[in-house]
């Protein structure tokens, strides 16, 4: 694996993923951040799509 790009941001919402689909499902805000979720966003690697 080469060099990582860790200042790239993606948007994972409408991916079904729980942490950004979650507050939306709810009624909640789409602009909610979920900070109850520790984990982090990094694109998959080259290798692994």
């Amino acid at each position: 694996m080469g060099q990582y790009n860790f200042d790239q941001i993606l948007d994972r919402t409408h991916t079904k993923s729980l942490k950004y689909d979650f507050a939306v499902k709810r009624g909640k805000p789409a602009d909610v951040l979920p900070f109850w979720v520790a984990d982090m966003d990094f694109e998959v690697p080259p290798e692994l799509k």
